[in-house]
């Protein structure tokens, strides 16, 4: 069972979403994708209900940048843990 947990661990580092080439492509399309937004809120800002979709927008934007940063950072640690459990639940078993 170690064994396969080991490999299944393995191949889920080299998954996409730990590899840091695959950070920069996501926040690449953040960067287009507020650049978009801001050129949209820039063109309707003349708008009343413009002001109101910004307490919605920005929060958003915020939540979704925060995303791309700490999701590599938990799996990491999740992983770290889950292999110390291993460990330690192999150790107890001997």
């Amino acid at each position: 069972m170690k064994e396969e947990f080991d490999k299944e661990m393995s191949a889920f580092e080299k998954d996409n979403v730990l590899d840091p080439a695959y950070m920069r492509k996501k926040l690449l399309v953040y960067a287009i994708r507020t650049a978009i937004a801001i050129g949209i809120i820039w063109y309707f800002w003349d708008r009343e209900w413009m002001k109101w979709v910004l307490w919605i927008y920005v929060p958003l934007n915020l939540l979704g940048l925060a995303t791309i940063f700490l999701t590599p950072y938990i799996l990491k640690r999740k992983i770290q843990r889950t292999r110390e459990k291993m460990d330690t639940l192999e150790s107890d078993e001997s």
